[in-house]
């Protein structure tokens, strides 16, 4: 079940992480006051502290093991992420439930991408490890909704992030 959330935050408690991601990444401990409280992170995530685990901006949309928020630095607008609300390292590393949860958001928060943006199409991807381009450690999807003419060939969408000396169906000189 997605819940949408186009103002404000949600303040429901996460059974997925032992502090609320969408306040201020502080344990939610109720018989400490705010100064008492200290971060607590999900027993999965990194020492250094995961800036999708301890989320500072409003969430878009989530689902029982999914988050949808925007990119802090949208390629187009719009560009979203969508993460499992678990800590682990790429989207190959999700339980099947998180990985089918995390796509199904993707479906979810594109309806809601093409109403607010009129967008004339999307790119779909995840970059994985360092030699995929991953700079997050925190599995995630880039939902990125593209315009005509927001580029001057778009033919070949993703198949352009390694450049190519020919493109499809040419001959190499």
């Amino acid at each position: 079940m997605m819940r949408l959330l186009v103002s404000g935050r949600n303040q429901q408690s996460d059974p997925y992480f032992d502090f609320d991601t969408r306040s201020s990444g502080k344990y939610n401990d109720p018989h400490a006051n705010d100064a008492e409280q200290t971060p607590m992170p999900h027993p999965n995530a990194p020492a250094k502290p995961c800036i999708f685990c301890f989320l500072d901006r409003p969430i878009l949309a989530e689902s029982d093991l999914a988050l949808a928020f925007a990119d802090a630095y949208p390629i187009s607008p719009g560009h979203t992420l969508i993460v499992p609300k678990r800590h682990v390292r790429t989207i190959f590393d999700t339980s099947p439930e998180e990985y089918a949860a995390c796509f199904a958001l993707a479906r979810e928060v594109r309806d809601l991408l093409q109403a607010r943006h009129q967008a004339q199409g999307f790119n779909l991807g995840a970059n994985c490890e360092v030699a995929g381009g991953q700079s997050v450690w925190h599995a995630h999807l880039h939902l990125i909704p593209r315009y005509t003419g927001d580029t001057e060939d778009p033919l070949g969408g993703v198949r352009n992030v390694i450049p190519r000396k020919h493109k499809p169906g040419l001959s190499a000189p």
